[in-house]
């Protein structure tokens, strides 16, 4: 795969996930580029293309959320588990309630230290320029 200017530049692909590994093939599409796929069935697919060119297609018929009486000894990592009135994930060490709420006072400090400091740095007419020269998008189809 030849590189071009576009390989490091986001674009959304749509295509046929039979045809997706042709359309890298061509060249059609690239690194970063986002792939809505129709897909063998009746479920799209949404997938990537990675840094190393390699093909990655989300399982949409994989089973995301569980519901259940209680919540299991251990989870799976990428499900929401629902228990009574409250969501769950499994971070891989423990089920983490994603309704609970959290004191973020310490990290709006630690924000509001980097804007300050961050300001003092950025040169607005650079990034201006930057974000016209790198904000097109080219889009694909296969």
């Amino acid at each position: 795969m030849a590189d071009n200017v576009m390989n490091n530049k986001f674009k959304p692909a749509f295509g046929s996930s039979e045809n997706v590994q042709q359309a890298l093939d061509q060249g059609l599409i690239d690194k970063y580029d986002l792939l809505l796929l129709d897909g063998n069935t009746d479920i799209p697919k949404v997938g990537w293309v990675d840094a190393k060119g390699e093909i990655k297609i989300v399982d949409t018929e994989k089973v995301i959320v569980v519901e259940g009486d209680s919540l299991p000894e251990t989870g799976e990592m990428g499900k929401i588990y629902i228990f009574g009135q409250d969501g769950y994930f499994w971070n891989g060490n423990e089920f983490v309630n994603l309704c609970k709420p959290t004191d973020l006072t310490d990290l709006e400090n630690q924000v509001v230290e980097i804007e300050t400091e961050l300001e003092s740095k950025v040169d607005e007419p650079t990034v201006q320029a930057m974000i016209k020269e790198y904000a097109c998008i080219e889009i694909v189809e296969f």
